[in-house]
């Protein structure tokens, strides 16, 4: 009984070990490297997650691909897996998740220039911010907004949210 969290933590170290691997290769453009990494990561979690400790590595993982496949310049399947990674962080409750994915598809709209449902997702991330208090990341939203009322010629507003962001 006394060993169970120090298996836990072992656990989470290797994750986030992982994940800072998958990051550096992100970092360093080698996209290819980067996404074999995540198929392995994906391979060793269940397709159906039993609780949300097991959903959150799940979709860190899948963030991750949709990232590596916008990179790739791959938009609707990286749109898609961002779609289905919102839906199940609003089943699993895992708010930070939500707003992260919210916000990754408000980007796909923005480089699509479907600025009506860009705007949609910013203020659904805005929502989960508000409901959840994601002050921690919040400044990923105000940068997200500023780039959206710069696309839209609404440089007032684009250089508020800039600033907010610093």
């Amino acid at each position: 009984f006394l060993l169970l969290p120090a298996v836990v933590s072992a656990q989470q170290v290797a994750i986030e070990t992982a994940a800072s691997k998958i990051d550096e290769l992100i970092y360093y453009d080698s996209l290819d490297e980067a996404l074999l990494q995540v198929e392995a990561g994906l391979e060793n979690i269940s397709s159906k997650p039993k609780n949300s400790k097991e959903a959150k590595h799940k979709i860190k993982l899948e963030l991750h691909k949709a990232y590596i496949l916008a990179r790739k310049n791959q938009i609707s399947q990286a749109l898609q897996l961002a779609l289905e990674i919102n839906d199940q962080a609003k089943r699993y409750q895992l708010p930070e998740y939500e707003y992260r994915s919210n916000l990754f598809i408000e980007t796909m709209y923005e480089h699509s220039s479907d600025f009506k449902l860009c705007r949609k997702y910013l203020d659904l991330a805005q929502e989960v911010y508000l409901n959840y208090n994601l002050d921690s990341i919040y400044s990923v939203y105000c940068v997200r907004i500023a780039s959206y009322f710069r696309l839209t010629n609404q440089i007032d507003s684009a250089l508020m949210y800039a600033q907010k962001a610093k």
